[in-house]
């Protein structure tokens, strides 16, 4: 437990000296990033919550953020006046347009990883052959799903 509480604490030392700098800190990378050793079901989350946020991984380096004003940008409340304000604005339609792209490219990632595991499981089986396409994946992948002692199975819309 001591070890999870110090992990998590030196992302938030560091995103409070960020703060005091004034410079930008990819927060939810540096949770990804260190939860990945600890427990990595908290870093799929994290990992979805990047992908919703579309947070970038690396912001400049802390020496370079001074540089220029336009080498650091700022997410600091970033989504506050799309959050808290108008519903019907073109910045909360975008928020929840954000989102809902976020969440699916996520969710499109975590099948894929299903797909392809499924079929490096059952190599022989999937029948995927010399063309790895994403077509012939998925058909491999239906394949060992649906297909049973030749005949495809009646639960397939």
């Amino acid at each position: 437990m001591q070890n999870k509480m110090m992990a998590y604490d030196r992302v938030i030392t560091d995103f409070n000296v960020a703060r005091l700098r004034g410079t930008s800190y990819s927060l939810i990378h540096s949770f990804l990033s260190a939860s990945t050793t600890i427990d990595p079901e908290v870093g799929i989350i994290f990992h979805i919550l990047a992908k919703i946020t579309a947070e970038p991984p690396a912001l400049p380096p802390v020496e370079h953020a001074s540089a220029h004003i336009l080498n650091a940008p700022l997410f600091e409340r970033k989504y506050a006046r799309a959050y808290l304000g108008d519903p019907s604005s073109r910045d909360a339609i975008a928020l929840r347009r954000q989102i809902a792209r976020g969440a699916r490219e996520a969710l499109e990632e975590q099948y894929w990883d299903v797909l392809e595991r499924t079929i490096q499981a059952r190599p022989t089986e999937a029948r995927l052959g010399g063309d790895p396409s994403v077509a012939n994946k998925v058909r491999a992948f239906l394949f060992l799903r649906y297909y049973r002692n030749g005949e495809w199975e009646d639960r397939i819309e």
